[in-house]
């Protein structure tokens, strides 16, 4: 589809790297994380060699950004970001790898073990897969695991997910539609990949390594991800999908076995990536109902309170449109820095004419849920209907996500501090 929007805008999910205050201390290649007491809910219940697999995505597609050049291009690209300008900060397609190399492994992690925690998201990709199994008249999916699902909408505990699925032919598979709105930086594309992946292994009971034969891979769901973005993503998402699903490179001395069973993170058939330049903010309703038609999961990752801070009342409109757009059941993941540091500017408090005008400060949250909970109840907008109604699954106001020991990349790694909500719509 054809640009829409001003360039000068921020890519939205590309936050500035300068402003962005939710991240812990930084890991060496071969450094672990420090934890002290009470750190325990942010230890990630995802599998060191799964994650470890995505680094290895993120530095093999890149490889050719480590050299001496890259600190000076990241130092420069924070610069940037901090005074907004955006045109020099993602201006030519070095920069975005470089931006992509350094930021986007960490937070591909941070998703991993946020899709990987919420029961909800499992529950209801195995529901969606059942119906469109079931509407394409292909053999039915094995039922659930007997194992009740949380009903709290509050995340307390971390848990492992769930192991709703077991082994089942992939002719028994149905495809998924996953729109990641702000998703060009290439996180949520590696992300969703090992998640895929995480599915599968939760059929098998064991990691599908790379080192693992093809033919022996279960496959109950498919996922096809729309990335949505302002900014010219469109090289970065292609070869981040397309390393995740081809054989990750072996030396030229691996044994002939190792060779015949070096296997890509996803089938390529299981996993498509499709790439939109657009701005969300200003793009035409009929263009986004395109995009997210027949979606069973948006995600805004580090992009909402972006989008507040360029326009409230176009992030008002563009949320009620989702509202307006998306079938029932859809699943709304909003994922973004905590506190203080996700607060909007609205408007003035000064009480006398001479005052000098005083924006107050709102929440991102309380913002979000006005409009979901609320407003699309009204039927505000245009673009929807009194119809429109969403519930909160999963609220969060703070949560973080530690980096395990062992994990190795050529460059410092972050921990990652965030909140989290999980909307459905009804």
């Amino acid at each position: 589809m054809p640009p829409n929007g001003s360039a000068k805008r921020p890519s939205r999910g590309a936050k500035p790297a300068g402003r962005d205050k939710s991240h812990g201390k930084k890991q060496s290649e071969s450094a672990g994380n420090s934890k002290g007491p009470g750190d325990s809910k942010g230890l990630s219940v995802i599998p060191v060699e799964l994650q470890q697999l995505l680094l290895n995505i993120f530095k093999n597609t890149f490889a050719t950004q480590f050299d001496n050049n890259l600190p000076a291009t990241i130092q420069s690209i924070k610069q940037q970001l901090y005074h907004r300008e955006f045109e020099k900060a993602f201006g030519t397609e070095a920069r975005l790898e470089a931006y992509a190399t350094r930021w986007s492994p960490s937070r591909a992690l941070a998703y991993l073990d946020i899709l990987c925690s919420l029961p909800h998201l499992s529950k209801q990709l195995l529901s969606s897969a059942r119906d469109g199994v079931a509407q394409s008249g292909e053999a039915e999916l094995p039922p659930c695991s007997s194992e009740e699902m949380p009903s709290s909408s509050h995340v307390e505990e971390r848990a492992a997910m769930p192991q709703p699925y077991i082994s089942t032919p992939a002719s028994s598979s149905a495809r998924m539609k996953i729109a990641c709105l702000g998703g060009g930086a290439g996180a949520e594309v590696v992300a969703f990949a090992g998640y895929l992946n995480y599915l599968c292994s939760s059929a098998t009971g064991s990691i599908q390594s790379s080192h693992e034969s093809p033919e022996s891979r279960s496959t109950l769901v498919k996922f096809d991800i729309a990335a949505v973005d302002i900014a010219e993503w469109s090289t970065v998402v292609h070869n981040l999908s397309a390393s995740v699903s081809s054989p990750p490179p072996v030396s030229k001395y691996a044994s002939a076995a190792l060779k015949a069973v070096n296997a890509p993170l996803v089938k390529p058939g299981n996993f498509t990536v499709n790439f939109y330049r657009q701005d969300i903010l200003n793009m035409d309703v009929p263009v986004m109902a395109s995009i997210l038609q027949d979606t069973t999961l948006v995600t805004l990752l580090f992009t909402l309170n972006e989008l507040y801070t360029t326009s409230m009342s176009g992030t008002t409109n563009f949320l009620l449109s989702l509202t307006y757009i998306l079938k029932p059941g859809s699943l709304l993941l909003v994922v973004d820095s905590p506190g203080s540091y996700s607060t909007v500017d609205v408007g003035n408090n000064a009480s006398k004419e001479d005052s000098p005008p005083t924006p107050k400060k709102y929440p991102m949250q309380w913002l979000l849920d006005h409009t979901l909970l609320e407003a699309s109840t009204i039927g505000s907008s245009r673009n929807t209907t009194s119809e429109g109604q969403w519930e909160k699954l999963v609220s969060d106001d703070s949560r973080w996500f530690r980096l395990p020991e062992g994990l190795r990349y050529p460059i410092e790694l972050e921990d990652m501090r965030y909140q989290l909500h999980l909307y459905r719509r009804l």
